[in-house]
């Protein structure tokens, strides 16, 4: 690969917020991001009148197709998405693992099902094939995802009559 794409400008935020708990944890991904190839990716969120915005989320390959470590049928990278970031109900073909290093962020496993607000540092398991909706707190949500089989099959996106709120919705840490 020729091309390495330059760590997300959210990085720092999220590390900040991880050295007070983890320095060692933050001290070392500082010193490695510039190192990993931080590809943009785009979590689409539907808008209204049924246009579609998109946010810019980033995401480090670590062991996998896209990563220098083939690693078989498992990936394994770091997830980053902005502050209040909402990437809506969906479900994936494989199953992955969520290892959460900010917080808080918010879940939900359901179209139009409460949204459960969830610390750093609590591991979220998803099935394959389970609905699910991530909202990011007011830090950027920066996670460890391990998926555990590989898949050709795309994303599902699933509509729901509440993401407009959930759009708006900004996450209380207090709470």
């Amino acid at each position: 690969r020729t091309t390495r794409h330059l760590p997300h400008p959210h990085l720092p935020a999220a590390l900040a917020r991880l050295a007070p708990d983890h320095p060692a944890l933050a001290h070392a991904l500082a010193k490695a991001a510039p190192f990993l190839d931080w590809q943009p990716t785009r979590c689409p969120v539907i808008a209204l009148m049924g246009s579609e915005e998109t946010i810019t989320t980033a995401y480090a390959p670590l062991i996998g197709p896209a990563a220098a470590y083939a690693g078989g049928m498992a990936e394994l990278g770091l997830l980053l998405l902005p502050p209040h970031a909402l990437c809506p109900d969906q479900a994936h073909p494989a199953p992955h693992l969520h290892l959460p290093l900010t917080g808080p962020h918010g879940w939900r496993f359901g179209p139009d099902r409460p949204l459960h607000l969830k610390p750093a540092q609590h591991p979220v398991w998803i099935d394959a094939h389970r609905p699910h909706l991530l909202k990011a707190g007011p830090t950027p949500y920066l996670a460890l995802v391990a998926r555990l089989a590989a898949s050709d099959h795309p994303t599902t996106r699933l509509p729901a009559q509440d993401l407009f709120a959930l759009k708006a919705l900004r996450l209380d840490p207090s709470t």
